[in-house]
């Protein structure tokens, strides 16, 4: 464990985030199981650092800018940008609430992995197997549901068929998850 007080580290060197002011939030963004930070600064940008060593003593390498849409976050003209990280949308995915150097409070909603059936941040044998319920049942009337729950529909290509093309969707985004 770190004494208190210490810095947190990035590439063995304290971490200073661009531009001065720092406003961290503590969360698993990448969904590794380590909690990383999202930081604002006085540029108004959002900014991720991805932790690379365990909750206990973390070690951070570089940051990314987030984006929306891709393009990276920046609430230009402010003078700060403070984040939140929330669930306001209540789809399971993680959303930013970015409060800027004007007062006003910017909502970025997280988006859903295409083929995610049951919201859960992954794509695997669960999707599989309620992708696999729903296309036995041949009925796209309920392809919104997950046991009374919200969840993304089956048919992902959108032709009202749950087909071969919504199982090649499912098998290409699930092999291009980390």
């Amino acid at each position: 464990m770190l004494p208190s007080g210490t810095f947190v580290q990035e590439d063995d060197h304290d971490l200073v985030v661009p531009s001065q002011r720092s406003s961290p939030v503590i969360f698993d963004l990448d969904r590794d199981g380590k909690d990383d930070l999202l930081t604002g600064n006085t540029d108004g940008q959002l900014l991720f650092y991805r932790n690379l060593g365990p909750d206990y003593l973390p070690t951070f390498s570089g940051c990314l800018p987030v984006e929306s849409n891709d393009v990276p976050i920046d609430l230009v003209g402010s003078v700060r940008s403070r984040p939140s990280v929330c669930f306001w949308t209540d789809d399971g995915y993680p959303d930013v609430l970015i409060g800027a150097g004007d007062g006003k409070v910017h909502l970025f909603q997280g988006i859903p992995e295409t083929c995610d059936i049951n919201l859960d941040g992954d794509i695997n044998f669960i999707d599989f197997a309620l992708f696999a319920i729903h296309w036995q049942q041949g009925d796209c009337k309920k392809c919104g549901e997950y046991f009374n729950k919200p969840s993304r529909a089956v048919d992902f290509n959108g032709d009202g068929k749950i087909n071969i093309d919504d199982l090649r969707m499912l098998a290409e985004n699930w092999l291009r998850m980390p």
